[in-house]
């Protein structure tokens, strides 16, 4: 059996890598007094080029007060007054993409939801309950007391 010594000398290892150090959540829920962050963060050799794109693929842009995207690669949803709540910003699903030379990755479909956050003052409402409940159990009471009512 004959030995065989192979020698291979490489200049340059390729050291291309890219992941993703955070991946964005799949469900991101938030009222519109508090808004909302959904990071995204990623590595790789060369650094890579992060970006939002909508379910069909279309690069997410900012919208002045509703949502913009942080030099840091974080989607933002500031808190914005409840007459300008939009559904293509506020219900919709994004995904974040992060690309250099060693290739693409995509992380997994985020679904975001905003909601309209109301303040009720429920004194009155409670008020009325206990006055009908009150009601209620008055006119029970004497139906139960008219039906054992021994004349």
């Amino acid at each position: 059996m004959k030995k065989v010594m192979l020698s291979v000398k490489c200049d340059k290892l390729d050291r291309r890598t890219l992941a993703f150090v955070l991946e964005p959540p799949e469900h991101v829920e938030f009222y519109n007094t508090t808004g909302a962050v959904v990071p995204c963060t990623a590595r790789g050799d060369p650094p890579p080029n992060l970006r939002w794109e909508t379910r069909d693929g279309n690069p997410v842009k900012d919208v002045p007060g509703l949502r913009h995207i942080r030099p840091d690669g974080s989607l933002v949803f500031p808190p914005f007054h409840a007459d300008n709540y939009r559904q293509d910003v506020h219900a919709s699903v994004y995904r974040c993409t992060a690309a250099n030379t060693a290739g693409v990755i995509g992380s997994r479909d985020v679904h975001v939801r905003g909601s309209k956050y109301f303040h009720l003052c429920l004194q009155d409402i409670n008020m009325v309950i206990l006055s009908g409940l009150l009601r209620e159990m008055s006119s029970q009471s004497l139906r139960y007391q008219k039906a054992f009512l021994v004349t």
